[in-house]
């Protein structure tokens, strides 16, 4: 049995450690019986990922591909798409449109954070942070949540490059000046809507896995701005809907006696990591 998370880096790592402990709390052992998990880094080639991509027919081409490959290598049962902008994409993705019950994405998880927090303050002033790429593709847009009116201030700020940073060597105060930038920004495109919405703290929505190891930074800048209390939603660590979505996957993966005892402990390459499996680690890229 095998389950696949893949993310644009090295985000979606937080999602994988939820689930193993998830599934650990789950497991009965049996003689003989494995589980497989693999976490694939969905970025075809180093310096070059989905961001960088000038069109969105790129951008599908090759997340298919890759998907493809994923299924002849590992046949995975399930796949968790832990990513803002590949979620974005899934119902253009052929593999998707074949595979509809086998794949799922962090993009609901998200939507429904922002719509009960919205529904919970309706007055407050509402940031949402992520790549060009998630914005561009509306995943987190106000017109594609229902359920309630559209807030008077809702800002979509993209941050290009913000992922890389937090994912490269920079210090910490380099990528706290990116995020400050980020954070600007949003404020200065509500700066006349504020003016009515000051009594209200702002929701702040992290949608990439990535700007969750650095969620700190962004509390830190909107108490430099002025704002020293926020309402902070982040997919990877708001554990109620997570943990909907990981008990969902691991209900149907899991059968009495199908996983080891233990989960062994990740071995990481460039692209893949296999927990419980006895294949060979390998490298997928674009064909």
């Amino acid at each position: 049995m095998s389950l696949l998370i893949t993310d644009s880096g090295l985000g979606g790592l937080s999602m994988l450690a939820h689930l193993v402990l998830e599934l650990e709390s789950k497991m009965i052992g049996e003689a003989g019986s494995e589980m497989k998990m693999v976490y694939l880094n969905a970025v075809p080639r180093d310096h070059y990922g989905y961001n960088d991509m000038t069109s969105a027919e790129e951008r599908v081409r090759v997340f298919n591909g890759l998907l493809e490959k994923a299924e002849d290598r590992f046949q995975p049962e399930k796949i968790f798409v832990a990513c803002g902008s590949l979620s974005a994409l899934l119902d253009e993705v052929p593999y998707v449109d074949k595979h509809r019950q086998k794949v799922q994405g962090i993009g609901w998880i998200g939507r429904q954070l922002l719509m009960e927090s919205i529904q919970e303050k309706p007055d407050a002033p509402v940031f949402v942070f992520a790549t060009p790429v998630t914005i561009s593709e509306g995943l987190y847009s106000a017109t594609g949540l229902s359920g309630f009116q559209r807030p008077e201030v809702y800002i979509e700020q993209p941050c290009p490059g913000l992922a890389n940073q937090i994912s490269s060597k920079l210090e910490e105060r380099a990528i706290f000046a990116e995020i400050m930038e980020c954070c600007q920004k949003a404020l200065e495109s509500a700066e006349s809507d504020l003016k009515f919405n000051s009594h209200q703290d702002p929701i702040v929505f992290l949608g990439c896995t990535h700007y969750s190891f650095r969620a700190d930074l962004f509390v830190e800048a909107f108490s430099d701005l002025g704002f020293p209390r926020v309402t902070l939603l982040d997919p990877v660590v708001d554990g109620v809907l997570l943990k909907e979505s990981l008990q969902k996957i691991s209900r149907s993966l899991v059968r009495p006696g199908s996983l080891p005892e233990e989960v062994p402990n990740p071995v990481l390459n460039d692209r893949a990591i296999e927990l419980g499996g006895s294949l060979p680690l390998s490298r997928l890229v674009e064909g």
